[in-house]
């Protein structure tokens, strides 16, 4: 009897121990073939929370067309979360097609790393420097704490709030409008901005600081990716007709497609080299799920466009140009609405089936705690 407990006791406790397994893209189950725009797969937010949420999108859905997916992972299978949420977005086609006026909210808490991926449509209305001060002054908070739940529901409603502010009164410049960008500011999620006028001189001061700080550690960066920690002298740079010997296979494709430029130093006495990696963010490639290399290039086709009668489907095609993965997946496009009049009442936004069809480049921030 006494082994028979130890066994499970010892079980047990390898069972907490093990490692959580990494979600795919494709594991994550759609919120709204629930009727939801919460798919919380880690279980963190409370019943009250989600219902709170829900009501938040579906009503801004409803008004403005936007749509805002929310979802909770322990670990994702791609190399970053931000990875994850660029796949994620666009496998599930956040946002209307003609619009791409989609957000997704994703948590990963076994890295404890938070990223919001907009549409296209949605990029000049939530540009990543106000998610990125939202997510640091108003969420993180939260999630430092443990109240996961919390933190996604304020950080909702900030958007809520600066998509309706932007929408409805646009700024001539297209910049923000206050500390995140909306003028309608609630003490729920924003931190209030000071009416009387403040001393700029401290300002321009802690400027300088940074400035003259920045540079040194620019300079001290330079210098020791440059120095040869054996010998202690400079290295030089090899010339980039030369430096495909120093690089690995999917390293040279990378340079030879143009989404990432490396740099290599060379030691003359020890033979050291170090290799710099400058990854080129609009080169039209993302990192492959199967070699990991930034060599994959996904197509995205309309097969059949959605009308007010029938869906729609959108193929999306991966091929690496690197090694041999090609994988190919069907979208659904959800038929279009005849009205705006006509969307469904309910605070908790329309029926299943997917969302609209939207698409994103890899706008967005995120935020580490």
């Amino acid at each position: 009897m006494r082994l028979a407990l130890q066994l499970a006791f010892v079980s047990l406790i390898a069972l907490l121990a093990a490692p959580a397994v990494a979600m795919s893209v494709e594991d994550v189950p759609n919120p709204r073939n629930a009727n939801s725009w919460v798919s919380d797969t880690v279980d963190i937010i409370d019943a009250d929370q989600e219902a709170h949420i829900n009501q938040t999108i579906g009503r801004l859905e409803q008004e403005t067309g936007v749509e805002i997916a929310v979802v909770t992972v322990e670990q994702v299978d791609t190399p970053t979360p931000k990875d994850f949420a660029t796949e994620l977005f666009n496998y599930w086609g956040i946002g209307k097609a003609d619009t791409n006026n989609g957000l997704l909210v994703l948590l990963v808490r076994g890295e404890r790393r938070l990223e919001m991926e907009t549409g296209y449509g949605l990029e000049s209305v939530l540009t990543d420097s106000w998610l990125k001060r939202m997510q640091v002054q108003t969420m993180i908070p939260y999630f430092k704490r443990g109240d996961y739940g919390e933190g996604l529901l304020v950080g909702v409603g900030a958007c809520d709030d600066q998509i309706r502010e932007r929408l409805n009164n646009p700024s001539p410049a297209g910049g923000p409008t206050s500390d995140y960008g909306a003028s309608n500011t609630d003490d729920r999620y924003y931190t209030p901005t000071n009416p009387e006028p403040k001393r700029q001189w401290p300002f321009f001061l802690a400027l300088g600081i940074v400035a003259v700080a920045g540079a040194g550690i620019g300079r001290y960066i330079y210098k020791k990716n440059r120095t040869c920690p054996n010998c202690n002298i400079r290295m030089q740079m090899v010339p980039d007709i030369d430096d495909d010997e120093h690089l690995d296979r999917g390293q040279n494709t990378e340079e030879a497609i143009g989404s990432v430029d490396y740099l290599v130093f060379f030691c003359e006495q020890c033979d050291f080299d170090r290799i710099l990696r400058k990854a080129k963010m609009f080169s039209g490639y993302t990192r492959c799920r199967s070699c990991g290399y930034k060599t994959m290039d996904v197509d995205t086709t309309t097969v059949e466009h959605a009308t007010t009668y029938s869906t729609g489907r959108k193929r999306i095609t991966e091929d690496c140009t690197h090694c041999p993965h090609h994988a190919v997946r069907y979208v659904t496009i959800p038929r279009r609405p005849r009205s705006s009049s006509s969307s469904s009442s309910s605070s908790s936004g329309g029926g299943g089936g997917g969302f609209g069809g939207g698409s994103s480049g890899g706008g967005g921030a995120g935020s580490s705690w």
